[in-house]
């Protein structure tokens, strides 16, 4: 009764659709949305006869050759598949088959593919539907319900560069996770790498994909998960930004008139005091603040993970606090006064780091004036960074609220070099010890006896 084809004309793909209405043989042609490279298909001779010419190759689209035409390949087949489904329908309850029909039948089924369980997409948006109800492994046999909103954070993320992804690459065509496969995979990370993106961002959402195929239970996986591989990149101490105590000095010197920077500065240099990231510094108030045992403290729950944690007030952020602690401002606004204010203080050594950009935050590695490189993590990192070795790592990381004293001393990016002296700051306080004295041998002249 009918009958639908696909033709590539140039790269864009034309669907043909052919019926019987009002007893006559009719034959209507409409754009898909699609398109595609010709490379990805195998030929075929053309039906059209053509005088005195040989006959032309054009793209087979039942016969992919390439990973994207694959892909492709299973979407073309669904949309044949609902166009023919959609006639049969439509022609019984007698409604005329005719070319805004056609049309219409392609674009219902562009807006019903959008809620396909078999599109990635739909799974990554299901994953964030459900995260606030996942059994999340606590140890010890111990479970929570529900994702952070870091991690939840980082899902939606996931799902736009997905998308951009699927744009770039795919020319828009949706992945369904039934023809994922190494390729798909392999492409998605070249895609990444291809960003400028930093190794451990790369190795982030290769992890999220895994964990996304691997909570999917409605459709099929054909991939070998274990095969999806996910890189890090050890972190260079030269890469981690921190403001030393020398640094801070400078900025506490500056002179400073206008009062957004005055503010900015206070937030600075109890940042770097508290040792809290960006969220939570500014989350901070006097009502915050706790006496025990005549000791004052800071209180608060964390962002991240939401962790309790008690913050002892250093002699420098008691300083702030009683010149009047600082007004809210937003993370924008404390990001970009945080950088202005080291401009100021001339903190411009050239440093290793990422700077980001474009609009998608791409951050560009390469060597800049260290202010250009600070941000609101600035903070939590400089606190950890200038107090190890005077305080003790297992009541920092209490503070900073790292897991393990592993992940803080990777965190903070010593080198070798450094432990050593380290070492002799510790020596250099021991007692000192009778030396021994030494007598120089004399040389010996003669036979043994």
């Amino acid at each position: 009764m009918a009958s639908v084809s696909f033709q590539l004309i140039g790269k864009n793909i034309y669907s043909n659709l052919s019926t019987t209405s009002s007893g006559k043989a009719k034959t209507f042609r409409k754009k898909t949305g699609f398109s595609t490279d010709p490379a990805q298909w195998k030929t075929k001779t053309s039906r059209k006869k053509r005088k005195n010419k040989t006959n032309k190759r054009i793209a087979d689209l039942k016969n992919p050759s390439g990973a994207d035409g694959k892909i492709l390949k299973s979407t073309l087949d669904q949309l044949k598949e609902d166009i023919l489904n959609q006639h049969n329908t439509d022609y019984l309850k007698g409604i005329e088959i005719d070319g805004n029909w056609f049309e219409f039948a392609i674009k219902k089924h562009t807006n019903r593919e959008t809620g396909d369980k078999g599109l990635l997409v739909y799974q990554i948006q299901k994953a964030i539907d459900n995260a606030p109800r996942k059994k999340v492994q606590t140890g010890g046999g111990k479970y929570k319900i529900g994702l952070s909103k870091s991690r939840i954070k980082g899902i939606e993320q996931f799902k736009k560069i997905i998308e951009r992804f699927q744009n770039d690459t795919y020319n828009g065509i949706k992945i369904r996770v039934p023809n994922i496969n190494k390729e798909t995979a392999s492409d998605f990370e070249d895609w990444l790498f291809a960003q400028n993106y930093s190794d451990n961002y790369i190795g982030k959402h290769m992890s999220i994909l895994k964990s996304i195929l691997n909570g999917v239970d409605d459709v099929p996986v054909n991939i070998d998960i274990k095969k999806i591989i996910v890189i890090s990149e050890k972190k260079e101490p030269e890469d981690i930004i921190y403001l030393s105590f020398e640094e801070l000095e400078k900025i506490k010197g500056l002179k400073l008139t206008t009062n957004y920077l005055i503010n900015g500065r206070k937030w600075l240099i109890l940042g770097c005091y508290v040792g809290q990231r960006g969220s939570d510094l500014l989350k901070l108030t006097p009502d915050q603040i706790k006496i025990i045992r005549g000791r004052k403290f800071f209180q608060i729950k964390q962002k991240k993970g939401e962790k309790n944690v008690t913050i002892p007030i250093l002699p420098e952020a008691e300083l702030i606090i009683k010149s009047g602690f600082p007004h809210k401002i937003s993370d924008t606004n404390l990001r970009k006064y945080f950088k202005e204010i080291c401009e100021l203080a001339e903190i411009n050594e050239p440093t290793n780091g990422r700077k980001k950009t474009s609009k998608h935050g791409i951050g560009i590695k390469g060597f800049y004036p260290k202010w250009k490189l600070i941000g609101t993590h600035v903070c939590r990192r400089s606190f950890a960074t200038n107090y190890h070795g005077i305080i003790p790592t297992v009541i920092l990381k209490e503070i900073t609220r790292h897991a393990t004293e592993e992940m803080f001393l990777r965190y903070i990016g010593k080198t070798d070099e450094e432990y050593a002296m380290q070492m002799f700051n510790y020596t250099d306080k021991l007692p000192k010890v009778k030396t021994m004295e030494v007598v120089k041998n004399e040389k010996e002249t003669g036979t043994d006896k």
